[in-house]
């Protein structure tokens, strides 16, 4: 029988540094906890087995002291939690949150009200043409002593195709008519053998009208005609029944329809007058026109005889006129 001796202090304490050390100076994967434990009893076996001589009894204690050291250490070990076998665990470097730019801030767009539907205006009539204008020197855009066939091509632009043309007319010299020492004015071309018919001071005359509104044109000869006044009365001189030309004396809107008192209101200074036959005649005008047997400018009715400036409010124009004309010699 081999006899056990009791270990040195000295082998025990090596042998418990073994068994503390021994996984920690290998980089190998650490064996289990088990198998481990085996090793450390046959290496604990093969040391104290050395000493082969000594007493039964020490022999007996040795070896209940070596099984009790044995069984401590197996204890301290069971309760040693095995080393982990994966690399050590390193703490990540502190991370700091990604730095993303802000984009630029931009004001908001204002916001747009949508457009509202888009509908058709209703229909609408046609607004009325203006008014050509009439004044003491001239018809519309046209002008006294203005080429006659340029004034006419105005005139038809604005009041369409005339509704009575004479054509030119030649005229006849002082020296050729009858019983020129009556004439008023001598030196006056006449429209006929007549020295009591109309006459004036050009050789060549031409009529143009359109309905109601005429324009008198003359000169020496046709090329060198112009355009010398408007005349503007209705049929018979009496009130107007029926649609007058389109046209008002400038800036006034008189025309042939309006009354006695409208007229006073646009030309303060007019007076009524007495006229040939009784007619009553509009004095003091505001510019000059030509004679037509009658008076220049004309009012309907008659004058009463014992208040000659006299003209009812109601009374309307039947006859303007302005610049030159033929005029009869007589009534």
């Amino acid at each position: 029988m081999v006899h056990v001796g009791q270990p040195q202090a000295g082998e025990v304490r090596r042998l418990r540094q073994l068994t503390v050390k021994l996984p920690l100076r290998t980089a190998r994967p650490v064996l289990p906890a088990r198998r481990f434990l085996r090793i450390a009893v046959v290496a604990v076996v093969a040391v104290v087995a050395v000493p082969a001589c000594g007493q039964a009894e020490s022999a007996g204690e040795g070896v209940a002291s070596t099984t009790t050291s044995i069984s401590a250490t197996t204890a301290r070990l069971s309760t040693t939690s095995a080393p982990s076998t994966s690399a050590p665990a390193t703490a990540p470097p502190p991370t700091e949150p990604p730095t993303t730019s802000s984009p630029p801030t931009t004001a908001p767009a204002p916001a747009t009200t949508p457009p509202p539907p888009t509908t058709a205006p209703p229909p609408t009539t046609a607004p009325r043409d203006e008014p050509l204008q009439l004044s003491g020197d001239s018809v519309g855009v046209a002008r006294f002593g203005e080429d006659a066939e340029r004034s006419l091509a105005s005139l038809s632009e604005k009041l369409g195709s005339p509704s009575e043309d004479t054509g030119w007319e030649e005229f006849l010299p002082e020296s050729e008519v009858e019983g020129t020492e009556y004439a008023a004015v001598a030196g006056q071309y006449y429209q006929s053998d007549d020295n009591l018919g109309p006459a004036w001071g050009y050789a060549v005359h031409r009529k143009v009208c359109w309905e109601t509104l005429c324009v008198r044109l003359g000169g020496e000869s046709q090329e060198t005609a112009q355009l010398r006044g408007w005349e503007w009365n209705t049929e018979d001189y009496l009130p107007p029944t029926a649609t007058v030309s389109n046209a008002e004396l400038a800036g006034t809107g008189i025309q042939l329809g309006s009354t006695w008192e409208e007229l006073q209101a646009a030309y303060p200074g007019v007076v009524a007058g007495r006229a040939e036959g009784g007619a009553l005649a509009v004095d003091n005008r505001p510019w000059d026109g030509f004679f037509d047997g009658v008076s220049e400018w004309r009012l309907s009715g008659t004058s009463a005889q014992e208040q000659p400036n006299y003209a009812p409010p109601d009374a309307q124009v039947v006859r303007l006129s302005a610049g030159e004309g033929p005029q009869p010699g007589c009534c």
